[in-house]
């Protein structure tokens, strides 16, 4: 039998019907293009792909600091002028340095002189002009010149994964957003459902013939208008919420008034398995490890000997020889442990059988001493070093162990959800199709419409979850365990 309609209970549905028009529907978006816009306004993805391209230019940098160097100088240069007398003297300088050759540096200077009187000249002189080689023997230079280069590449590394994990980061920020625009959704949902329950009572009131102003009639009615109040106010934060997401997206505040629609190729998407991922690469373990054998390779390259040899040809200009004097040099320096000792011989051209030889040493009792400490503090440094990557492994077993547990709690909150929103659509359906039969009335049809959205919100969520899920993953390893 058909319910009868009559004025009391058509103001009512025009009511109800107001309020399934002013409820939030979802809305079908351009995810992309809103994703898109929520990156361009993120102003730590922009730091880091500026500070990318520091530690680029900081890389080239090093590298090239420690393949070849070339400088010239002019030295001092010194006028004089007494009279009609002039004096110039100039100590030009050309040096070429060679890291990558056992720090090779070879070196040519030409100090000279110039007097002149009366306008012509009267005395030239080359005072110690030369050339010098020296190289590293047996040193530190090369292991520590590799060093910082490699912590230069590393550098830049860094800097490469911070930027595309911060895409990644993004991403999660707005779909975390998103989640949270479907919790305040569900909440209103929620509210409008309280808000049927107290119209129904305060229905039943009047039914039972109470008068208005019978406290039991107030209270019914004063419960209405709360909840009323209460779901406006829901309303109110969950359009403020729609406003704000939608300026992070890059729109402007009243572009996006209705919660958008979960897009179906993020709806059941596969949950990621962390056993896809190879646990070396957990990110903090990959840096334990990086950081004790970089340390290791550090203690290593600081040799307590070092031997450096030198050699080199000068001329000089004397009052004894018209032709001035040329000698051929060669010497030895060599440390260890805060001793020193050099030795060097000098042999002139045009008396070989008149050769200088030069022999000092030295020590240094703090630099002595300092060498076994150093020694000493590399063992400890070395068993922190291990402890470090020990923590980090554990730490990725315990990841492993939650994110696991993660995962298949959302795969049976999955199954759940599809259980629910198919008796839940089902529900509705129905009630749509008695309310047209007169078996229901419309205040039920609205009460199906409010469950299966709040459903509906729920799965959504959850999906949104998933999501956040992959990310959360993906970030726990280093390039994504190269699983992505």
């Amino acid at each position: 039998m058909r319910i009868q309609i009559g004025k009391r209970a058509k103001k009512l549905l025009l009511c109800i019907c107001f309020a399934l028009c002013s409820f939030v529907f979802l809305a079908a978006l351009d995810f992309n293009r809103l994703l898109a816009g929520y990156a361009e306004n993120d102003i730590e993805l922009k730091e880091l792909d500026v500070k990318l391209r520091r530690a680029l230019l900081a890389e080239q940098k090093t590298v090239g600091e420690n393949t070849v160097n070339l400088s010239l100088s002019t030295g001092t240069m010194t006028f004089t002028a007494d009279g009609k007398n002039t004096s110039v003297s100039v100590s030009p300088e050309i040096k070429l340095t060679l890291p990558s050759l056992n720090n090779t540096e070879i070196k040519a200077e030409v100090p000279s002189s110039l007097q002149t009187a009366d306008g012509s000249v009267s005395k030239s002189q080359l005072s110690q002009a030369g050339v010098s080689l020296s190289t590293d023997i047996v040193s530190s230079a090369k292991s520590v010149r590799n060093l910082a280069n490699e912590k230069a590449r590393r550098t830049t590394e860094l800097a490469r994964r911070a930027l595309e994990n911060r895409f990644l980061q993004v991403e999660k920020n707005f779909w975390t957003q998103l989640r949270a625009l479907y919790t305040e959704a569900a909440a209103a949902a929620k509210l409008q459902d309280i808000l049927l329950s107290s119209k129904k009572e305060l229905a039943s009131v009047q039914t039972q013939g109470y008068e208005k102003g019978s406290s039991k009639y107030r209270g019914a009615e004063l419960k209405v208008k709360t909840d009323e109040h209460e779901l406006e106010k829901k309303r109110r934060e969950l359009a403020s919420a729609l406003a704000d997401f939608a300026l992070n997206c890059g729109l402007s505040a009243s572009d996006i008034r209705e919660l958008p629609l979960v897009p179906d190729e993020a709806v059941h998407k596969p949950l990621l398995s962390v056993m896809d991922f190879d646990k070396e690469r957990y990110v903090k373990t990959e840096q334990a490890e990086w950081n004790s054998e970089y340390a290791e390779k550090a203690r290593s390259a600081k040799k307590n000997f070092s031997l450096r040899g030198c050699a080199g040809y000068s001329y000089t200009d004397t009052a004894a020889s018209t032709n001035g004097v040329n000698t051929l040099s060669a010497g030895l320096i060599s440390s260890w442990k805060g001793v020193s000792a050099a030795a060097g011989v000098s042999v002139p051209v045009e008396t070989p059988e008149k050769p200088k030889f030069n022999l000092s040493f030295g020590w240094d009792m703090n630099k002595h001493k300092s060498a076994d400490f150093t020694r000493k503090d590399g063992v400890y440094a070395a068993e922190l070093d291990g402890f470090s990557v020990q923590a980090a492994k554990k730490e990725a077993d315990r990841q492993i162990r939650l994110f696991a547990v993660k995962a298949d709690d959302l795969e049976w909150q999955r199954k759940k959800n599809a259980e629910e929103l198919n008796l839940g659509k089902r529900l509705y359906e129905d009630t749509q199709k008695w309310y047209k039969d007169g078996i229901v009335s419309a205040d039920d049809v609205l009460r199906a419409k409010t469950a299966y959205e709040s459903i509906l919100y729920k799965t959504n969520g959850t999906e949104l979850d998933c999501l956040i899920y992959n990310i959360d993953l993906t970030l726990l390893f280093v390039n994504g365990g190269d699983s992505r």
